[in-house]
């Protein structure tokens, strides 16, 4: 498992270029932070999803990017590993990495040091800017084609649906 966080650094599946002892203390180092150190010595096909997801997401920062591209990082976790996922994002990437372009259809996802947006429908930019003014009901339930609405807490958005025409043509 080491040897994948170590070959993000050269970008490369596989390690075919020297390693050095400073490249496995970090590959160390990000396996304590994202809190994976007890898998040291495993293979990667034996680990959960969201032990895999921390890998490759240690493995990326293996390479010291200003931008970090996050293409739905928490599909198929369950709850506790989704909030443990975020919390990592926020306290270790956003605070003081690199900045992180998050791509997701979950917007209770967009914790609060996302400050910005941009929805997209069928290719097409619905709205963009500052969180707080783009997700709105207006906007949302013109991005997902039904009708929502949206409440804040924690400084977090989390969107219901509304009982609406829309829900009640799916249920016949």
């Amino acid at each position: 498992m080491e040897e994948v966080i170590v070959s993000g650094k050269f970008a490369s599946i596989g390690l075919y270029e020297p390693v050095t002892v400073e490249d496995l203390h970090q590959a160390e180092q990000w396996m304590n932070v994202f809190r994976i150190g007890y898998l040291k010595g495993k293979t990667y096909r034996t680990l959960s999803q969201g032990e895999k997801r921390k890998v490759l997401i240690a493995r990326a920062l293996m390479a010291k990017p200003k931008l970090l591209i996050l293409d739905e990082p928490t599909v198929g976790l369950d709850m506790l590993t989704r909030e443990e996922l975020l919390a990592l994002i926020k306290d270790v990437i956003v605070k003081k990495v690199c900045h992180v372009l998050y791509v997701t259809h979950y917007i209770e996802e967009i914790i609060e040091e996302m400050t910005h947006v941009l929805l997209l429908k069928d290719g097409k930019i619905i709205a963009s800017g500052q969180k707080e003014k783009i997700l709105t009901d207006d906007y949302l339930s013109e991005t997902f084609q039904i009708d929502v609405y949206v409440r804040w807490e924690h400084n977090r958005p989390w969107v219901s649906i509304k009982n609406s025409p829309t829900l009640q043509r799916i249920g016949k």
